[in-house]
């Protein structure tokens, strides 16, 4: 799934990246993180996830919502609830700046790798379609 973009790119391999950093950050599954928990940790960690796909993807809200199992008003509740605590205490978006250095700094292994990723499955799709078309005219 390529969602195209002005900042970045939303991949398979980044969205992977950004759900193993959450993960390791809340130290808890995704399946918990995304299940209808109240739990304050749970709650973070859904806001964070949130405010990484608005803001360094710009994805919309409904899109957001779809991933993280919940309304896209809640998803934009998320995003000005980071940007008040970000304002009111010091190193709250921390763990954010930590998630969107990784995913933007061109010089990061990461992003190297899900580069690469990346265009690896594209061109494995590309090579499937030229496939397909040359055995379609073989058979004509």
């Amino acid at each position: 799934m390529i969602i195209q973009q002005s900042k970045l790119n939303f991949t398979e391999e980044r969205n992977k990246r950004v759900i193993a950093e959450i993960e390791s950050i809340f130290q808890s599954s995704w399946e918990k993180i995304t299940s209808k928990s109240r739990k304050v940790k749970m709650i973070e960690a859904r806001r964070l996830y949130c405010v990484v796909l608005r803001k360094i993807f710009e994805l919309p809200l409904a899109t957001i919502g779809k991933l993280v199992n919940t309304h896209h008003a809640s998803v934009l509740h998320s995003v000005k609830k980071h940007d008040i605590y970000t304002e009111i205490y010091d190193g709250y978006d921390k763990n954010y700046e930590r998630i969107k250095k990784a995913l933007i700094d061109k010089t990061s292994l990461e992003y190297f790798l899900d580069e690469l990723q990346h265009l690896e499955r594209s061109r494995n799709k590309i090579q499937e379609q030229i496939d397909n078309l040359l055995l379609t005219k073989n058979f004509q």
